[in-house]
């Protein structure tokens, strides 16, 4: 009987971890609230589940599920009763960088002391304590700014969605979505219950560096005009502050060699799918 993995939330790094879990030879469930989803879901190889029904039973749990007015809609639609709690050997949830709020561009790694500064970095600051004490065998994934196809500056650019760009220096984590489905799989194959993981690239950079790297590419540097520094812009209202952050432990201890270790590497992968 194959190993099933079940997914709450069919989102973008959902769209791209089911292909690789098959890949690996589990049995993936996915939840969502919209039927229309079922379609896209099978076409992947997943099943679809309902979410509010019953769940099936299975010995992986990844929860990708935004917070939802204040809370986590998994813990607050299911009791831990729902779970086989003695069958699941894995469980994991999708945080972010955020929760450590702005350090002004000092590095901070998984030992750092949180201090969330907008009310999305708050609450998921307690999302993440209310999956880690579920009982479940449960990891928390704390994301820097995703990217991947669909998804990414190179193709805004050549879409002419992006006509300005930041003209400030401040670096900034971003991680691939192919690099958050090889750690999220190299952790359920060495499972730590309770650990926290930094899912973020090796090299913060500009977002000006990105765009310019970006239009290069798209050969449309010269569309391109600059706008207020990155640093005003990241110190925005909606902005979780600036802050370097360390991932040496997902290498030392999931042995995690990253596919994009800075945008170039991951921008050029898009740029050979695109041509």
């Amino acid at each position: 009987m194959d190993t099933k993995f079940l997914i709450f939330g069919f989102g973008y790094v959902t769209k791209f971890l089911i292909p690789k879990l098959i890949a690996e030879g589990y049995a993936v469930f996915v939840t969502t609230r919209d039927t229309n989803n079922f379609q896209g879901i099978m076409e992947l190889g997943a099943t679809p589940v309902l979410f509010g029904d019953a769940l099936p039973p299975a010995e992986y749990i990844l929860n990708t599920a935004p917070p939802e007015n204040g809370a986590d809609p998994v813990f607050f639609t299911y009791h831990i009763d729902d779970f086989d709690i003695s069958n699941i050997k894995w469980a994991g949830y999708l945080s972010t960088t955020g929760v450590y709020g702005n350090t002004h561009g000092l590095e901070v790694d998984e030992t750092t002391p949180l201090h969330p500064i907008t009310q999305k970095a708050k609450v998921r600051q307690i999302t993440e304590l209310i999956n880690l004490t579920q009982g479940l065998p449960m990891h928390v994934f704390r994301l820097s700014g995703i990217y991947g196809p669909g998804r990414n500056m190179l193709e805004r650019i050549k879409e002419h969605r992006l006509h300005e760009l930041p003209s400030g220096q401040t670096p900034v984590n971003r991680i691939y979505v192919d690099d958050i489905c090889k750690v999220i799989i190299a952790s359920a194959k060495r499972p730590h219950a309770g650990r926290i993981y930094n899912v973020t690239d090796d090299a913060p950079s500009p977002t000006l560096d990105v765009v310019m790297y970006a239009a290069d590419l798209a050969h449309e540097r010269d569309r391109i005009r600059t706008l207020p520094t990155a640093e005003e812009m990241l110190l925005g209202p909606m902005s979780s502050g600036i802050r370097l952050v360390n991932n040496i432990r997902l290498k030392q201890e999931l042995h995690v060699h990253l596919d994009y270790p800075s945008y170039k590497e991951g921008l050029d992968q898009i740029q050979s799918i695109l041509t």
